[in-house]
């Protein structure tokens, strides 16, 4: 009983790899007839697949777009029907792919693979096919008046326009227009639009949006593209958009067309306000940068203010000491206090002005400096209180006294050359 259930299942698995091998499938590949063929005109490319099977699915077809043409494919299949193969009803697939060439002369399509599986109906095994097409080759005529394998549109109606908003001349810095440019056909591809640009420049920046294709549209345009920009004032000057071209060709009446857009000229004015914001960011940094350099000396005084005093008192201790600094209290003296305190100052202004050489009395520096009698007996005298001081007097004898010391001891200092080589 088992070796009969094996051998059943043999037979029907057999029988059902018998009936997949028996299976065949076919492809059959050629453009449908046409007449003059221009450049961006459709080209109808069928592709039929066939298959003795009673169902086609699974279907691939590799025919791609490239720089020579531009393909459109299909949704779906145009049509299925039953055709005779050698006296056989076979099944057969027809889809119609548009190929719309981009130059004049002999366009060739290579060979594409396509694959779909057959199968017998539902629930039985499929036969995949890889099938290649062989190469189809398009002749495509140059239009009259236009240059061999230059691209041009082909269309019996076709019309371009531009907008501004706002439609002006003058712009502020800062400003902005929006630009919209449309451009409507009649029986082509929108993809076979050309597309429009602007380059932005030292004055205007050009900011470029997606471009809006629309197909299916009602009317005596059925397609079109709208390109659209931003373009915003960036510096004072004068701005010239270009004026731009296009050519296309009517088939119905065999003549070139060419639609301008002019070119659109801008004067651009300074912002008066962008000036202010200007300056007034300036101020506003060196603000801040003053703030900071105020919060940084605050902050080296509080960490370092010990240091810095004793520095301080330090250098004013040795002015007190060196000879301006005495004399400078001398001077002060002079003005304000008792002839005593005079000469007591004093004293100490010549010990150090002389370098430590000590005068016993008046007399001596009379001795010494015999120009000065006069006003030191004066200052004796006004010690001694038979008289008042002068003070003013005492000030300029004391000044006087100072620059005949100070050459005195530049003349020690330097002298010793001039005597040695006189």
């Amino acid at each position: 009983m088992r070796t009969k259930s094996i051998a059943s299942f043999l037979l029907v698995w057999l029988s059902l790899n018998t009936a997949l091998l028996a299976v065949d499938g076919n492809v059959k590949v050629f453009f449908k007839p046409y007449g003059d063929l221009y450049t961006s005109q459709k080209a109808t490319l069928a592709v039929e697949l066939m298959s003795d099977a009673f169902s086609i699915t699974d279907v691939k077809i590799g025919l791609h777009s490239t720089s020579e043409y531009l393909v459109e494919a299909p949704q779906s299949a145009a049509f299925l029907q039953q055709v005779d193969v050698n006296g056989s009803d076979w099944q057969m697939v027809h889809y119609e792919y548009g190929i719309y060439a981009l130059h004049a002369g002999e366009i060739e399509l290579p060979a594409f693979e396509i694959s779909f599986s057959a199968s017998m109906g539902y629930g039985q095994p499929k036969k995949t096919f890889v099938l290649h097409a062989p190469p189809q080759t398009l002749h495509v005529k140059t239009p009259k008046g236009i240059d061999k394998n230059h691209f041009v549109l082909v269309t019996e109606r076709y019309t371009i326009t531009d907008s501004f908003k706002p439609d002006t001349k003058t712009l502020t810095v800062g400003d902005a227009i929006e630009v919209e440019i449309m451009q409507k056909a009649q029986g082509v591809p929108d993809i076979l639009f050309c597309p429009v640009h602007y380059a932005s420049n030292a004055k205007m920046r050009v900011y470029e949006k997606e471009p809006i294709l629309q197909s299916g549209m009602k009317g005596d345009f059925d397609v079109a593209r709208m390109d659209r920009f931003t373009l915003v004032a960036t510096s004072e000057g004068n701005v010239t958009l270009p004026e731009r071209r296009f050519r296309w060709w009517n088939p119905k009446t065999q003549h070139v067309h060419t639609e301008i857009l002019p070119k659109r000229h801008f004067v651009i004015k300074p912002n008066p306000q962008i000036a202010l914001d200007a300056q007034k960011k300036k101020r506003q940094k060196i603000l801040l940068v003053l703030i900071g350099a105020l919060a940084l000396l605050v902050l080296l005084y509080y960490l370092f203010a010990s240091r810095i005093r004793a520095w301080m008192q330090k250098r004013k201790e040795a002015y007190e000491r060196s000879e301006s600094g005495r004399f400078e209290a001398l001077t002060k003296s002079v003005q304000t206090s008792s002839v005593a305190e005079i000469y007591t100052y004093f004293y100490i202004w010549l010990h150090t002005i002389q370098g430590g050489r000590r005068f016993e009395s008046f007399s001596d520096i009379m001795r010494e400096y015999p120009e000065f009698e006069a006003s030191l007996r004066d200052f004796e005298a006004a010690l001694l209180g038979e008289k008042e001081i002068d003070r003013e007097s005492c000030r300029h004898f004391l000044k006087a006294l100072r620059e005949r010391l100070l050459r005195q001891n530049i003349d020690k200092k330097y002298g010793l050359p001039k005597h040695l080589n006189p």
